[in-house]
């Protein structure tokens, strides 16, 4: 008899979260794992941090682009710096959480990282 499993996002240290807006930077974020983080986070309200030009899997695609759905865009570009961080910086002045979304990128096996570094330096 097959055993049943549970799908979780586990956010450690989720007690220790400010109460004031926070920006969370994960290191992949595939559609079911979004959708896991949504719930743990449903207390607040969730603004999706994207890179311009990122790619993403069709089902994350149409999610971000939902009606309702609040997603600020930003291209690493130094000159656009001041651009992005007003409406930044006013999300988390509103107790809001940031979530950076992280597009599909290919990596070697044994990677730290998916994302390259250009964008987190960024951010």
């Amino acid at each position: 008899m097959p055993s049943e499993t549970k799908d979780e996002v586990v956010v450690l240290g989720r007690d220790r979260l400010p109460t004031d807006g926070i920006l969370l930077i994960p290191n992949i974020l595939p559609f079911h794992d979004l959708l896991l983080l949504e719930d743990q986070l449903s207390d607040r309200p969730i603004t999706y941090v994207i890179e311009e030009g990122s790619l993403f899997d069709p089902l994350l695609q149409a999610h971000l682009e939902k009606d309702g759905g609040q997603a600020l865009e930003f291209s690493v570009n130094e000159e656009l710096l001041p651009a992005i961080q007003k409406p930044l910086r006013a999300s988390l002045d509103a107790g809001q959480r940031l979530v950076f979304v992280p597009g599909l990128a290919a990596t070697r096996i044994g990677a730290n990282t998916a994302e390259p570094s250009s964008p987190l330096a960024f951010l």
